[in-house]
């Protein structure tokens, strides 16, 4: 069960047309880097927080970092919080 966006405040992520402008200067810029290790640390909490175990390679940095631009680029007015719960339905 993931947690309720409105039951807790989770704080560090971007929006996600500030996250693709930082990843489009360059995939090593540091903010997208920063956002690419937020959304990991997110997908590390709630499958613990939830008993959940996956794959690790699953969650490799440049896959999250490369879902994470495919998610934003489709849904440009979401932010890296709900991409980073996208990510996480579709690897638990």
């Amino acid at each position: 069960m993931i947690v309720n966006a409105d039951q807790i405040n989770a704080i560090g992520h971007l929006p996600c047309g500030q996250f693709l402008n930082f990843c489009d200067e360059s995939k090593f810029n540091l903010n997208c880097q920063a956002q690419t290790k937020w959304a990991q640390g997110y997908i590390s909490g709630v499958s613990w927080e939830s008993n959940i175990t996956f794959d690790g390679n699953a969650v490799n940095q440049d896959s999250v970092k490369y879902a994470l631009i495919k998610y934003c680029r489709e849904n440009p007015l979401k932010n890296v919080r709900s991409a980073s719960e996208n990510i996480f339905k579709q690897i638990k």
